[in-house]
């Protein structure tokens, strides 16, 4: 797939999911706040941060897209990781608001009514959920967007969180109050793990860890014939654009166009193997070695 189709089809995937999350949490909102259910509000404030990155995911995607300049020679896609820390950043916020939300509410001593509506939103908080999370989930290892992959993390707490909400609901049906209270805790724990897993991942990706095994290079540069030794290989970048740089030791008696050629066939193996290579930098040397090396 060619890149302008994935940011096209990354964009479709974050307006749709946009209306999604803004339909559920208006609707959970507009229910916690008629009911008084603390726990139901805070979830939908919570969906209402699904909206929010969202827009960041869609502006971000439009800074992605734009091809590499001067300033830029690697292109703009780190924009999409930073884009997936922000998420995290904000499921740590949304973890706090619920926590506070919930301790404020019960030093209050307000009892929430309970119906079919609060049961009816989160039963639909639950179905749109589990829609994101495969859509989201599916789309993102497909075109390896890590962007599409957090959402859908963030919205696997979502729905974690809706089941705890229901039996928070549950139990103040029957005048456990306090029920709120540790349906909170339990919302920011997951909250907290989570994204401490997606921080972890986009900063392996902001730091330039290896995203393809040095082996596995070395190898696949190996199976040309002509190459004598392979050593030095690096790989960094994201999932679905990563660039390589190897050197390669070939012949001393080959040509510098023969050596140049060979390198090229290097090149063509790399990508051929590794689809998501947009970039293979291979330097080449003479071999030295006891063991004898042709063309």
């Amino acid at each position: 797939m060619s890149r302008s189709r994935r940011t096209a089809a990354i964009v479709r995937a974050i307006v749709l999911t946009f209306v999604i999350n803004l339909a559920v949490a208006l609707a959970k909102i507009s229910v916690g706040l008629l009911t008084g259910l603390l726990s139901v509000t805070a979830s939908g404030f919570e969906s209402l941060l699904d909206t929010t990155n969202n827009v960041i995911g869609f502006a971000a995607m439009h800074q992605a897209k734009r091809a590499p300049d001067a300033d830029h020679p690697y292109g703009h896609r780190k924009y999409e990781t930073f884009a997936a820390l922000i998420v995290a950043f904000m499921m740590f916020l949304a973890g706090t608001h619920i926590f506070l939300a919930a301790v404020h509410r019960l030093r209050e001593g307000f009892a929430p009514e309970v119906g079919f509506w609060p049961y009816a939103a989160m039963g639909l908080s639950m179905l749109a959920n589990l829609f994101v999370i495969g859509y989201e989930g599916s789309l993102g290892r497909k075109l390896k967007s890590e962007f599409l992959r957090a959402d859908a993390a963030h919205t696997a707490t979502d729905f974690l969180s809706s089941i705890v909400v229901l039996i928070a609901i549950f139990c103040v049906n029957f005048g456990a109050y306090w029920a709120d209270l540790a349906a909170a805790c339990v919302v920011v724990l997951v909250i907290v793990w989570v994204g401490f897993r997606l921080i972890r991942g986009a900063f392996s990706i902001l730091v330039d860890s290896a995203q393809i095994e040095s082996r596995a290079i070395e190898d696949c540069a190996m199976s040309v014939e002509g190459i004598c030794s392979v050593h030095n290989v690096r790989s960094r970048g994201t999932p679905d654009s990563v660039a390589v740089d190897l050197h390669v030791k070939v012949n001393p008696e080959l040509t510098v166009e023969e050596g140049h050629s060979l390198s090229h066939d290097v090149k063509k193996c790399i990508i051929r193997d590794f689809p998501e290579v947009v970039d293979v930098i291979i330097h080449v040397e003479p071999y030295y070695g006891s063991d004898e090396c042709v063309l």
